[in-house]
């Protein structure tokens, strides 16, 4: 694989997605996890592709001032615009789109078509670079220059701020209460954040 991976998701039980970037053109290459060959490429000039993300109907991928919006067979369903500096995408199961932006230190939820419906900013939340959103629906947000995790109500009202050094990226486990934590200069970590911990 060209480039450095900045997205990996499961589409299907046997395929990854995988986003990378190599001389100006973004590539969302399709891999048979089992032997991790390369059997299909999703290209986009013009942009520069970051985290991914999936619901039953499209793929979604986060691109600095854009999110992009696929369906599964790759082709270019939308372009939603997003504040400059969005590096990550999350969907509920209410299918409406999450995203933060390290420029204005906001984390936006929109509608299918882009409509923003809540957002979130706070002044312990700086330089948002990535987020997930759990099974209950909570959003979780990597503050990585105010070195914490904000949890949101699916509505974008905060529930807790926990400390973390650096964290860069989060990606639960599908249907669990586990995390993984990517942070700047540290170890990734693995953390369980139970729904009783998140009470108002």
């Amino acid at each position: 694989m060209d480039g450095y991976p900045r997205g990996v998701i499961y589409r299907k039980p046997s395929e990854l997605l995988i986003s990378t970037n190599v001389n100006g053109t973004a590539y969302i290459a399709q891999y048979n996890n089992g032997n991790l060959q390369n059997f299909k490429n999703i290209t986009e000039s013009y942009v520069s592709v970051f985290q991914l993300a999936k619901s039953s109907e499209f793929i979604y991928v986060a691109c600095t001032n854009c999110i992009l919006k696929l369906d599964h067979g790759g082709n270019t369903v939308e372009r939603i615009a997003v504040d400059d500096s969005s590096y990550s995408v999350a969907v509920n199961k209410r299918q409406e789109i999450i995203s933060s932006s390290c420029s204005t230190h906001k984390v936006t939820v929109m509608n299918q078509s882009g409509v923003r419906i809540y957002s979130y900013s706070h002044k312990k939340l700086r330089h948002p670079y990535g987020l997930d959103v759990n099974f209950n629906g909570n959003i979780f947000v990597a503050g990585q220059k105010s070195n914490n995790i904000h949890v949101l109500t699916f509505t974008a009202e905060l529930l807790r701020i926990f400390e973390v050094a650096s964290p860069r990226c989060i990606k639960f486990k599908e249907n669990s209460y586990t995390c993984i934590v990517g942070s700047v200069r540290e170890t990734t970590k693995v953390y369980e954040f139970f729904q009783k911990g998140l009470e108002a």
